[in-house]
Order: structure tokens, then sequence, then C-alpha cells
């Protein structure tokens, strides 16, 4: 709801499905990595990179950590933080109005 108008109905897990159903993956490695190496990690949609530090986009959260362990471990690289945000209703109004919740 959104100025008295209803812009979208379900339960929460529905309106963040259809919405925002990716999730946020910041991580630090050492040594550092091209992004285009990052990107190209397994569910992956979009890879960028500033000040160290990494932030991915997935559809696919779970698959997405397992496979950045594995390739870090097996590749001698040191994960040295991470970091995962999933989509909120938030994130779903923001997408929906434009804008920030109001308080």
């Amino acid at each position: 709801m959104d100025l008295g108008k209803i812009v979208a109905e379900g339960t929460p897990n529905q309106l963040i499905t259809e919405n925002v159903a990716d999730s946020v993956i910041t991580l630090r490695l050492n040594p550092p990595l091209d992004v285009e190496e990052v990107q190209a990690v397994k569910g992956v949609i979009r890879a960028s990179r500033s000040e160290g530090q990494y932030e991915l986009i997935t559809g696919m959260p779970q698959e997405t950590l397992i496979e950045i362990m594995a390739w870090g471990r097996e590749s001698g690289l040191e994960v040295t933080d991470i970091n995962m945000k999933r989509a909120t209703l938030e994130d779903v109004f923001l997408k929906l109005t434009g804008r920030k919740i109001r308080s």
C-alpha cells in the first residue's frame, strides 16, 4: 500500500519472489581478482568491485555461497569477509513505488 493505494497483493514470500528475488553477497578476497573472474561463479547474475569489496547479485544465494567457498579452497584464495542479504519487503516497496518507506 502506498498513499492509500494497493500496489501489490500476496504473502510476504510471494511479493519478494515475484518482485525482487535476488540476494546480494558482499565479500573480500585475498589476493583480489578481476571482477570478471568473480562474475563466472555459479549463480552470479551481476558482479561489481569497489575499494576491494565485491558485490554479487544472485538468484541462488546458497548455491553461490557454497561455490565461492569451494572455489576459494581449491584456488588458494582467502575469503576474508563475506555477508549475504536476502531481499525484504522494504526492497519490494522500493521497487514498486520508487521510494523508501516513510516512518
